[in-house]
């Protein structure tokens, strides 16, 4: 950089900030910008999704040792879980964990800056001048050198339930809640309000004597009497297979290598089915289809997490997908870089990611058993359909889709209208070049970059908290070494 610091914006102020950071730190050691990080959170690291002061039966639904820092410098989540808290779940710990561990990632790494500025609002425009850019966050601007959006989830969007309690925050937790509430969702999601609902309002969930494996729910008098899930499809997602399940198939890892090197040249989705296949071939596993019925797929699915019931179709397509994930981020990157054509069946791309996500990243099993223990006591119940039941509480836990936020953000919508943004040709996500900076018509907007969900279709598997993934935060810190 040379001469006076640059000043850069960071606008969103989650784990992709202190990736960033964490970037910063690696690439432009001896030369280090000032930063301005708009985040209407109190502490920077952790945004909603990892807040430290939420309640320990949110867990995590990766495992802890799949969460890395963007340098090898900084510790791993797992490390600084045997340090600070060596009693704690190490493979889905409380979500709270990896708050703090974000918040004091961050901290760590804003000492080595000439001034970090937490701005505690949420940026809500952004202009460009002659000489920078200006970020407006409530009545504050801010004039810097270069911004980077990582933004991460919407908080708004155009398919929202109108009238309905957003699942986050989770306001309605805490207290007595009415009889009946109405969920939209059957993800991950409606598993954290419905848990809030339960064990928020004071219901417990204890394990049944003799039954390794199983929960009783037992409700208080302020817990609702009903939950009805109600979702587009009424299917649900499979719950993690155990640790020592999965170590038993230590082939499961060559049979993806081998299909990876199809993914170049095939349709992906013969590629996943193909290696689906060949894993329940190996395996011996079931070929019976699953029953709707929300008790039996959860009897069954729980069966099979645990190793207690030969894996089916399903569970083998869900492994199968998991194992190529990395293989298809390489491909994405690969096309990005080379600009080359789409793979075959790239238009029907995003319908299989929709397809096989519930397969490969479903709840932990313990959520997973929680759920079915409202199911056994009558609590829980769950229906394919778009309109919500009569409920006395209903709460919307369908959040914003990846890619490019709609028009209800005003900061993705005032960028799309000066033109400083746009969709990406067959994909709905932003235009990004490799070290992040957006393209426009093909031409680099210098000083503007973005990254994290907006991305998702132009670079695959940006919902992640393993920031070893991806190249782009790197490539952008060391272009502004040079700026």
């Amino acid at each position: 950089m040379g001469g006076v610091a640059l000043r850069v914006g960071i606008v969103g102020g989650g784990p992709r900030c202190v990736a960033a950071m964490e970037s910063l730190i690696a690439e432009c050691e001896h030369d280090l910008p000032e930063l301005i990080i708009f985040e209407p959170h109190s502490a920077i690291g952790p945004g909603w999704a990892y807040d430290p002061q939420q309640p320990e039966w949110n867990l995590l639904n990766v495992a802890a040792d799949a969460i890395l820092p963007a340098t090898t410098t900084s510790p791993r989540f797992v490390d600084w879980l045997r340090v600070h808290h060596p009693y704690a779940d190490h493979l889905f710990p409380p979500r709270a964990l990896a708050g703090r561990y974000l918040v004091e990632a961050a901290t760590s790494a804003a000492r080595r800056f000439p001034t970090v500025t937490h701005i505690g609002e949420r940026a809500h425009n952004l202009t460009s001048t002659d000489s920078g850019w200006v970020v407006h966050a409530g009545a504050q601007h801010h004039t810097v050198d270069a911004v980077l959006l990582v933004t991460g989830h919407a908080a708004t969007w155009s398919g929202q339930l109108q009238a309905a309690a957003p699942a986050y925050p989770q306001t309605y937790a805490g207290g007595p809640l009415p009889e009946s509430v109405a969920i939209r969702g059957a993800a991950l999601s409606a598993i954290d309000a419905t848990l809030a609902c339960t064990q928020g309002s004071g219901g417990r969930f204890t394990a049944v004597p003799g039954r390794p494996h199983e929960v009783a729910y037992q409700p208080s008098p302020d817990s609702p009497q009903r939950i009805h899930w109600f979702s587009r499809t009424g299917r649900l997602m499979c719950a993690k297979t155990d640790r020592a399940v999965l170590n038993s198939m230590r082939w499961l890892p060559a049979i993806a290598r081998t299909r990876a090197k199809q993914l170049a040249t095939e349709d992906t989705a013969l590629v996943v089915n193909d290696a689906a296949a060949q894993i329940l071939v190996r395996i011996g596993g079931d070929e019976t289809r699953r029953t709707d019925d929300p008790r039996a797929w959860l009897e069954r699915d729980l069966l099979i997490a645990h190793g207690a019931r030969p894996p089916d179709l399903l569970w083998a397509q869900g492994q199968a997908w998991k194992a190529l994930y990395p293989h298809l981020i390489e491909r994405h990157l690969r096309l990005q870089q080379s600009g080359g054509a789409p793979p075959e069946g790239w238009t029907n791309f995003s319908k299989l990611c929709q397809a096989m996500e519930p397969l490969a990243f479903g709840p932990p099993a313990i959520n997973a058993e929680k759920m079915l223990a409202l199911v056994h006591a009558g609590v829980l119940s769950i229906d394919a359909g778009t309109t919500p039941p009569r409920a006395d509480l209903v709460i919307d836990a369908v959040l914003a889709p990846a890619g490019l936020p709609d028009s209800t953000d005003s900061l993705w919508h005032s960028l799309r209208e000066q033109g400083l943004i746009e969709r990406a040709t067959d994909r709905d996500a932003v235009a990004i070049d490799l070290d992040a900076t957006v393209l426009v018509g093909g031409e680099r907007i210098e000083g503007l970059a973005v990254f994290g969900r907006s991305v998702e279709g132009v670079v695959l598997g940006t919902d992640t908290l393993n920031h070893v993934l991806h190249p782009h935060l790197h490539r952008w810190a060391a272009q502004l070494r040079r700026t």
